[in-house]
């Protein structure tokens, strides 16, 4: 809970305060299996060594696994190499290795047919057949798709699997759970299907329904206000004016605060399913052969700024040779996706309705100025089933949907494709210059339908995580020397409590507006914006420990950029570090410009204790209403309704500001005791006053979030220090910060 809090009118003028917390993906282990009782099958280790991955970056041969049918839909066994061509970017390839992998027949699996070997062209793998892996998903569901997807998967896992195929299971709740580590133990995998489609999992991927009478309500108030303020304008009633503009404002904050959490809903639940996925087929990418990944879900919500991060999970998962079947798992109960897609293209055209009502130059700038082109063009992205089936189709895998017996389509395609698939290997160029390369196969033979994978991005292996084509350039910033910085912004991590994970942090990186550059269309009167941030960590031998970026492609109409670049826009993240030294880098990117600018800081994580402890003191800009979307990751900024925004800049203005606020977590120790809590402030080295607070109790975590606020008539303007020390019994912790009191 909050003891006291103030805000300061120091808020971001734009509302442009971009939040990005996504998970951190689990990764899957691909070069061990588990058998039920968590011993390691041999066989397994040795083969996957020896293996390359399909599409890896500059190694000399691409590996295409490819599905040939009929007109009946059947496997075709008996295509050739000369009745195939290969095009990379609309260029032939040549081919440089065919073969048959067919389970069916193992005369089929003998030697491949190869063109003539040339020097330092890396063969497609011998006729060995590679262990084949299923991994199993399950998104977020709600109770009906819940029951149709584990209907479907355990109908999958009833079939009895090839001796070469295993199996795992995952959850996607508030983070990625493993229910089942690969396994060709049936038991197993029911009982894991079984937890993993429970009660728990309920968070509902539709869950924007339920608000539905309310939201509608809110935006007949805005068309209603909207209305009221146009007639009184066209009788000339000066008093009605002023009374139906106050309104309006009124009804549109209301709408637009239901509006922005709407929309940080919609991206941080694809976030929440895109970076996991990435991070599972990545995993895979060191075991050459097939792969599948069967994806329980009730559709993908991917609006423009989540558009490289999918393109992303498509490439990862065509570098990977891991071949998408997503499942439509609400069944025959379709018709919400073009429900929604209505409801954003309605609220655009209210947007642009209420702009024109109140004219461009007495309205204040609010988001939905800044991204009402993106809700337009998010509206024609809502039909979720679309996404899932792309994903699918351009990874050489197949949407099943619309139905609620899902099962059998399932088994018979899945089966199917993994049984017979032909190897086609061929050079393609070698730079790793972040682009994204198509990928087609045609065939000489009429009557035959090809699958095959739509491409990939061609990007260097760098650590784990997988590697978007934006964040290339800021990795080749962070690789000069000197760090550029064209720009300055600001940054700060703030560290709070521990966890089995590690302990905790949160990144802000804060970036003035008008230190970026708007794209102006003088046509259109419009503007575009394009801005990128990276965050990289890196152990004291120079090792990457974690790595995450976002990207922010802002537009909205041209007269409102100069009240936006009194704004700023925010990058924020929660990560978790190990007890140890490490350097934060951080990079801003302004893409129209093609510059980026460097900043690093150094953290040190203490080891843990169960003794009281405290977070990193932070100085308040303000405090505003959260909203009700749930946060995927636990924000420390955020208590109840209401969520907490640190000054990154630490110069206050005592003429505009009667108060200095500042925030602390603490966290009580096991030992006995009430917890106490003083601050200390200095100036110059000395002592200048101290004051206590009365903590409350603490909250159902243990954590006791405190807001505490001092006159700033106290103190002349100069240079301040802050401590905040806790107590309990004889235990103490204690955190301290600066800020900068001007005239």
């Amino acid at each position: 809970m909050l003891r006291t809090h103030s805000k300061r009118d120091r808020v971001a003028a734009d509302g442009l305060t971009i939040a990005a917390i996504i998970l951190a993906a689990a990764s899957a282990s691909v070069t061990g299996v588990a058998s039920r009782d968590g011993t390691h099958s041999g066989g397994i280790d040795q083969a996957v060594a020896s293996q390359d991955p399909s599409f890896r970056a500059g190694a000399s041969a691409v590996v295409l696994d490819v599905v040939i049918r009929d007109k009946r839909g059947r496997p075709v066994r008996d295509v050739k190499p000369g009745e195939v061509t290969v095009f990379e970017d609309g260029v032939t390839r040549e081919i440089r290795s065919f073969r048959l992998v067919d389970r069916a027949a193992a005369s089929a699996t003998s030697e491949p047919t190869k063109t003539p070997p040339q020097a330092g062209i890396d063969k497609v793998p011998d006729a060995v057949r590679y262990p084949t892996l299923v991994t199993i998903v399950f998104d977020h569901l709600t109770q009906n798709s819940r029951t149709l997807a584990r209907r479907a998967a355990l109908q999958f896992v009833a079939q009895e699997l090839p001796a070469d195929q295993w199996v795992a299971v995952y959850a996607l709740e508030q983070r990625l759970r493993l229910a089942q580590t690969f396994t060709r133990d049936p038991n197993a995998l029911r009982s894991a299907i079984e937890r993993a489609t429970a009660a728990a999992v309920t968070e509902s991927r539709d869950r924007l329904a339920q608000p539905q009478v309310d939201r509608n309500q809110s935006e007949r108030s805005v068309d209603a206000a909207v209305a009221a303020v146009a007639a009184a304008q066209s009788t000339g009633d000066s008093t009605n004016i002023g009374a139906a503009v106050t309104e309006a404002r009124v009804a549109e904050v209301t709408a637009r605060m239901e509006r922005m959490v709407e929309t940080a809903d919609i991206q941080q639940r694809g976030q929440s399913t895109l970076f996991p996925l990435m991070a599972l087929m990545k995993a895979q990418g060191t075991l050459a052969g097939r792969k599948a990944l069967l994806f329980f879900s009730e559709g993908l919500p991917i609006p423009p700024s989540l558009e490289e991060a999918y393109r992303s999970a498509i490439s990862e998962a065509n570098r990977a040779n891991v071949s998408v079947y997503a499942v439509d798992a609400r069944g025959l109960d379709t018709s919400r996706s073009l429900e929604q897609s209505r409801q954003m293209l309605d609220r655009s055209g209210r947007n642009s309705q209420s702009q024109q009502a109140y004219g461009s130059s007495s309205r204040p700038v609010t988001m939905d100025d800044v991204m009402n082109s993106e809700t337009a063009e998010s509206a024609l992205r809502a039909d979720t089933q679309n996404a899932l089936r792309v994903l699918a189709e351009e990874t050489s895998g197949t949407l099943i949907g619309n139905t609620n017996d899902l099962g059998p389509r399932l088994v018979e395609r899945v089966t199917s494709d993994l049984d017979s698939y032909y190897e086609i290997g061929y050079v393609p160029p070698l730079a790793a210059d972040g682009h994204f390369r198509s990928v087609a196969v045609k065939l000489s033979r009429s009557g035959l339908t090809v699958h095959s994978r739509s491409g990939y991005f061609a990007l260097p292996d760098t650590d784990t995580a997988p590697l978007m084509p934006s964040e290339l350039p800021m990795l080749a910033a962070l690789a000069a020397e000197p760090p550029p910085r064209p720009f300055d912004y600001s940054l700060a991590a703030f560290r709070f409590d521990q966890s089995a994970r590690g302990v905790q942090h949160t990144l802000i990186v804060e970036v003035p507006l008008n230190r970026l550059t708007f794209q102006e269309n003088r046509r259109a009167r419009t503007y575009t914006l394009r801005f990128t941030a990276m965050a990289v960590i890196k152990d004291p031998t120079g090792h990457i420990v974690q790595r995450f970026s976002e990207s922010y492609p802002l537009e909205g109409p041209l007269d409102r950029v100069a009240a936006l670049q009194r704004g700023r826009i925010r990058f924020k993240r929660q990560f978790w570090l190990l007890p140890g030294r490490y350097t934060l880098w951080t990079i801003a990117r302004d893409q129209a410009t093609e510059q980026s600018s460097v900043k690093s800081l150094a953290l040190v994580v203490p080891e843990p204790s169960d003794g009281i402890r405290v977070s990193e003191l932070s100085v308040i800009r303000s405090v505003d209403q959260a909203g009700d979307s749930p946060e995927l990751v636990d924000d420390p900024f955020r208590t109840g309704s209401l969520r907490v925004t640190p000054d990154l800049d630490l110069r206050i203005s005592k003429a505009a500001n009667t108060q200095i606020s500042a925030y602390v977590t603490i966290y009580r120790g096991a030992g006995s005791g009430v917890p106490a809590l003083m601050f200390e402030f200095t100036r110059e080295g000395k002592v200048i006053g101290r004051s206590g607070g009365t903590l409350p109790e603490p909250d159902e975590g243990g954590r006791i979030k405190y807001v505490a606020s001092f006159p700033t008539e106290m103190f002349p303007p100069g240079e301040y220090g802050l401590r905040a020390t806790a107590t309990q019994g004889s235990a103490s912790a204690s955190s301290q910060t600066r800020f900068v009191l001007i005239p």
